[in-house]
């Protein structure tokens, strides 16, 4: 399971909050070298400050996630970041 490059979550607002951040640290701590984090609509309030651990995340889709008001410190810490779409996040 270390080489999982991709992690799709859609339409987790039907999970519990605490659910879905327990599942979102999981993944952080655990794939080291994901290239790919999807998350939509999540009811997450904000990003786990350990996203800066994922040096090779290139895409980063948040669309949906309208309870995310600010990204974490360790967010300039992703150096491969390529794309980091907000969608409809206001």
């Amino acid at each position: 399971m270390k080489n999982v490059r991709t992690v799709i979550i859609q339409d987790a607002l039907k999970e519990s909050k605490t659910t879905h951040e327990s599942l979102i640290n999981l993944c952080l701590s655990n794939f080291k070298y994901l290239r790919a984090l999807e998350v939509r609509k999540s009811p997450l309030m904000a990003l786990p400050n350990s996203i800066g651990t994922l040096k090779h995340l290139q895409v980063l889709d948040l669309v949906g996630c309208r309870s995310i008001r600010e990204l974490p410190r360790s967010f300039d810490s992703l150096r491969s970041l390529q794309s980091l779409n907000l969608g409809d996040l206001v």
